[in-house]
């Protein structure tokens, strides 16, 4: 089983896929294992003076788009889905799929049967499938 400890997941690939609690190094940032960023080219640990908020908390299994942004004291749930370009301002519960500026929820994977979320995360789960659910949910989702 591959490690949350290998800094990127998919090396022998490409260097734009890492594990983030390998490279969060403020130590009001959490994050959980095998929570990932994808399309980066170099990681940058951004040095910004703000107030401080409180603490980011990250869940495990987290998937973040490209240029997504995570403000201060925001705790994002297990699982979750974080679009690209997303602002992130309040918290996201676990599986949900957020978007937009500011993010807010526009699915919520395993709705229908919540309680398998304890038992089921992507790297268990496997990525085709969890993926394949959260474009399921995504779909069913109501656009009017």
């Amino acid at each position: 089983m591959l490690s949350p400890d290998t800094p990127y997941p998919l090396e022998k690939v490409t260097k734009a896929v890492l594990f983030l609690k390998n490279f969060i190094t403020n130590p009001n940032i959490q994050v959980g294992d095998y929570t990932y960023y994808e399309g980066c080219s170099e990681w940058a640990d951004y040095k910004l003076d703000l107030p401080n908020k409180g603490d980011t908390i990250v869940g495990n299994g987290v998937w973040f788009g490209h240029e997504a942004m995570i403000m201060q004291g925001v705790k994002i749930g297990d699982g979750a889905i974080i679009a690209a370009r997303s602002v992130v301002v309040k918290d996201v519960p676990p599986y949900a799929i957020v978007g937009g500026n500011p993010a807010k929820i526009i699915a919520q994977l395993y709705a229908e049967h919540p309680e398998f979320r304890k038992q089921l995360d992507p790297f268990h789960l496997g990525l085709a499938t969890f993926m394949a659910e959260a474009m399921r949910a995504f779909a069913d989702r109501n656009l009017s």
